[in-house]
C-alpha cells in the first residue's frame, strides 16, 4: 500500500488542513508580524541594541543621506569666511588652535554666521551641534566656549553648546530668559574628545553627549525664538597660562 507523505497528513480527525499547509499558513503570520525576532536576546532587538551596526564598505548610498535635514560642515581648511581675533591659526589643519598667553593673547577667537533663507537656530526644530576639540598642552586657567548661537561676555550665551572653566566642562541651552547648565561632564581634557548636544523640538529637551555617551540632559518646556546664529569658538585666559585650544570637525544640522 502507498503510505502517504507526513506533509500531506492531516493535522487531526477534526481538522483536515495538512501538515504542510499549516507550516506555510505559519510561516506567512510570522512574517507579517512586525515584532518578529525583537524579543530579548532575538536577532532584531540584538541588532538595534549594538553600538556599531557594521556594514560592507561602499554599502551606505547617498541616497540614504538625510533629506529631511540642512547639514553644515566646517572642516577648517580655510579662514575664509571666518571672523578672528587673537591669535588663530589653522597650519597644522585641518583643525582650528586658539592660542591663548597671559600678558599677551589675552584671548583668541573665531566666528562665523550661519546665513540661511530662514533663522537658522529655531527651538521648534530638531537641531544638532557637534565637535572635536582637544585642550593639548593639558593647561589651566582658561576658559573657553564653542557656541551655536551667540556668545555674550556677560554668560548670557543664546542657543547651546560646551564651556569651559579650567577643567571643568559643561553643556548649556538658553530657554526662557536664562542660560540653563549641566553638571560638570568630567572629562579628561587633555585628550580629544567628541562633542554633541541635539535639540528635540518635541519634547523641548536638549542631550549632551561626550563620544556617544549620553552625559546629561536639560528640558526648557516654554523655550522658543529663532535667529541667525553664528558658530562661536573662544579661548581667554584666567590666570597664568600659554597654550592651544583645538576645534575641528564641526557639524551643524537643522530638521527642515
Amino acid at each position: 500500500m502507498t503510505l502517504p507523505l507526513w506533509g500531506q497528513l492531516e493535522k487531526s480527525q477534526d481538522d483536515n488542513e495538512s501538515v504542510e499547509d499549516a507550516i506555510v499558513r505559519l510561516i506567512a503570520v510570522h512574517e507579517a508580524d512586525p515584532d518578529s525576532h525583537l524579543g530579548v536576546g532575538e536577532s532584531l532587538e540584538m541588532h538595534k541594541a549594538e553600538d556599531v551596526i557594521d556594514h560592507k564598505i561602499g554599502s551606505v548610498l547617498v541616497d540614504k543621506m538625510s533629506y529631511t535635514e540642512d547639514i553644515t560642515e566646517l572642516n577648517f581648511e580655510s579662514l575664509d569666511g571666518l571672523g578672528i581675533n587673537g591669535d588663530v591659526d589653522i597650519s597644522d589643519g585641518p583643525r582650528l588652535s586658539l592660542y591663548i598667553e597671559t600678558g599677551a593673547v589675552e584671548f583668541s577667537q573665531a566666528y562665523t554666521t550661519l546665513a540661511y533663507g530662514a533663522d537658522y537656530l529655531d527651538f521648534t526644530r530638531d537641531m544638532l551641534f557637534q565637535f572635536s576639540a582637544v585642550n593639548i598642552y593639558g593647561m589651566s586657567n582658561f576658559n573657553a566656549f564653542f557656541v551655536f548661537g551667540s556668545y555674550y561676555a556677560s554668560g548670557d550665551h543664546e542657543g547651546m553648546g560646551f564651556v569651559w572653566n579650567n577643567t571643568v566642562v559643561k553643556g548649556f541651552v538658553r530657554g526662557d530668559g536664562a542660560t540653563n547648565y549641566t553638571a560638570d561632564l568630567s572629562i579628561d581634557n587633555t585628550f580629544s574628545h567628541v562633542f554633541r548636544v541635539q535639540w528635540d523640538a518635541i519634547l523641548k529637551k536638549a542631550y549632551f553627549y561626550i563620544d556617544g555617551v549620553l552625559k546629561a540632559t536639560i528640558t526648557i518646556v516654554t523655550i522658543s525664538g529663532s535667529s541667525e546664529p553664528e558658530l562661536f569658538f573662544r579661548a581667554e585666559t584666567n590666570g597664568s597660562t600659554d597654550g592651544n585650544v583645538v576645534v575641528r570637525r564641526v557639524r551643524v544640522s537643522k530638521q527642515q
